[in-house]
């Protein structure tokens, strides 16, 4: 699909490390944004997040200005 699609930036929104295996897995560089994730459990399965949102409107945002935004620590 990501190939379909012409490239460029993929970004994965999801709420389990699942979700975030799934973007890591997808091995296109996609960047995870966890929404109202258990950022500890994220990070104890040592599961890449790039961004954090715990309301909806805020993944607009994120999506558009994916080159800004910082890696987030736990």
């Amino acid at each position: 699909a990501h190939r379909t699609l012409g490239g460029g930036p993929t970004v994965v929104v999801g709420d389990s490390y699942i979700d975030g295996l799934a973007a890591e897995h997808a091995d296109v560089g996609a960047r995870f944004i966890a929404f109202r994730a258990n950022l500890a459990d994220l990070h104890a399965r040592g599961i890449p997040v790039w961004a954090a949102a715990t309301e909806l409107s805020e993944v607009p945002a994120l999506v558009a200005r994916p080159d800004r935004l910082p890696v987030v620590q736990s």
